[in-house]
């Protein structure tokens, strides 16, 4: 039985929470943003490098003021490692961080730590051939971001998914349910709280598998309660990418266009 212990830090003056929607998968996995059930590799380690640059990622809005829309840009760069173990399952740790942000997007408008996230994903059932796979994950944020500066929770998250993935007439799949659990929230036009999560992604392989193409969907929805507002637009974010990827040699080297 897994008991997960919640943790939590010193509050801020002003109540946050992370807002940056776009969790990237651990090192080596067929796809960007939502994970694949299959696992491959024995021992075998990955590392990963990454820079997420978004125009207008999200609309703040002072209520008490009427103000309006807020415009702005933020980057972030993501390191990441992982390592395969049996043909079956990988553990990843992930510690984004902020290298800018535009002063209409921040309080500070510069470099902030982002939650740390440490993962695992592995095959619970697949055919022989993995056409076809059933797979679980799992990841756990510790609070290492800042609340204020929209980086961080100020409290620990955990995320349980469901993966079926596959190949299919020579297009490789991948979809996931899951159950976000973390602390409830109002961030300007954005509310955060406990929430069902949905994802989905093709990749058609190219160049005898040298370079994948394919879209990715991801999204949750948070659960409604009366201490939070989740009107539709503000609990339930969609985010859709086009992603490619190319394989050289031991190297990964990939890129992908969100809305």
């Amino acid at each position: 039985m897994l008991a997960p212990v919640l943790l939590t830090v010193a509050a801020q003056a002003q109540e946050g929470a992370a807002v940056h929607v776009f969790e990237p998968t651990g090192p080596g996995d067929r796809f960007r943003a939502v994970p694949d059930a299959t696992v491959h590799g024995d021992l075998e380690p990955w590392v990963g490098w990454s820079w997420d640059y978004a125009y207008r990622p999200r609309g703040l809005s002072d209520r008490d003021e009427g103000s309006g829309l807020l415009g702005g840009a933020e980057l972030f760069t993501h390191l990441g490692a992982s390592l395969a173990l049996w043909d079956r399952v990988s553990f990843d740790l992930a510690q984004p961080l902020r290298v800018a942000s535009t002063q209409a997007m921040s309080d500070e408008g510069g470099f902030s730590f982002v939650d740390t996230r440490l993962g695992a994903r592995g095959t619970v059932w697949s055919t022989p051939d993995q056409d076809l796979a059933v797979g679980a994950g799992l990841s756990f944020w510790l609070p290492t971001g800042s609340e204020t500066e929209g980086t961080g929770d100020g409290a620990s998250r955990l995320h349980l998914r469901a993966i079926v993935s596959g190949e299919h007439e020579g297009v490789d799949f991948t979809t996931s349910l899951g159950w976000l659990l973390r602390k409830k929230a109002d961030v300007g036009n954005l509310t955060v709280g406990p929430a069902a999560t949905f994802g989905a992604g093709a990749a058609v392989p190219l160049a005898d598998g040298l370079v994948h193409v394919g879209p990715e969907i991801f999204g949750h929805v948070v659960m409604p309660n009366d201490e939070i507002d989740t009107g539709f637009s503000r609990s339930m974010p969609i985010e859709g990418l086009a992603t490619a990827r190319v394989r050289v040699g031991s190297f990964l080297i990939g890129g992908l266009l969100g809305t």
